[in-house]
């Protein structure tokens, strides 16, 4: 037997050599095919996890002392499963974290900034958080919130991994402003009204009386 472990040829024609050499290779070369395959993705399929992230604040408009809760939605588009996805947010200025919650993993709150810890994100699977906020002396007359989304999966179309909502705000005149622009308004258009009907009752009393006189 030869150094490789092929039977001795020794005595045989080339021809036969070559023959034996490929029946003995030919298993081993289908075999490195096969796994070779089965390690490449196949054609037009691409690798890693899509995340997509998507957030709504249920379009009502909100005023200081109101809460406003998030519905931040994490889907996963495979092909592959996401690992260690976590979303982050800031909180916008003029409102105050209240909490959060998950329907896989948890979220916390350091200095401004919210973190949820989703876990893995199998492939045709999603997780819902709602984050709650209370609004408190907005800046503008809109409050905007960004959610990011990552994971340490490659992503194949990271632009669909933020989202970001705009929520409007209701204005709320201070005391004296109300009592400026609305309250004296009325009030002088009150007693302009009330006194044009004393005048008009007074001038058809005095005709009703004339006309009695002069029958």
């Amino acid at each position: 037997m030869d150094r490789c472990g092929y039977a001795d040829l020794e005595g045989r024609g080339s021809g036969e050599r070559v023959v034996m050499l490929v029946k003995l290779r030919a298993p081993i070369m289908a075999l490195l095919i096969l796994l070779l395959a089965m390690a490449q993705p196949a054609a037009g399929q691409e690798s890693g996890a899509d995340l997509v992230i998507t957030a709504s604040d249920g379009g009502l408009a909100v005023e200081p002392g109101d809460t406003l809760t998030y519905t931040i939605v994490v889907g996963n588009e495979g092909p592959d499963a996401a690992e260690n996805v976590k979303v982050l947010n800031a909180v916008p200025d003029g409102t105050l974290f209240l909490g959060a919650d998950a329907t896989s993993g948890g979220c916390d709150e350091t200095g401004g900034i919210v973190m949820c810890d989703l876990g893995t994100i199998e492939s045709g699977a999603a997780v819902r958080i709602l984050v709650s906020m209370l609004i408190g002396d907005i800046p503008a007359s809109t409050v905007e919130n960004t959610f990011v989304a990552s994971s340490t999966t490659s992503d194949p179309d990271p632009a669909n991994n933020s989202a970001e909502e705009t929520s409007s705000t209701l204005e709320v005149l201070p005391l004296t402003g109300a009592v400026d622009q609305v309250i004296l308004p009325m009030a002088a258009l009150a007693i302009a009204v009330g006194a044009y009907l004393v005048v008009w009752a007074r001038r058809s009393r005095g005709a009703y009386l004339l006309r009695r006189i002069h029958r």
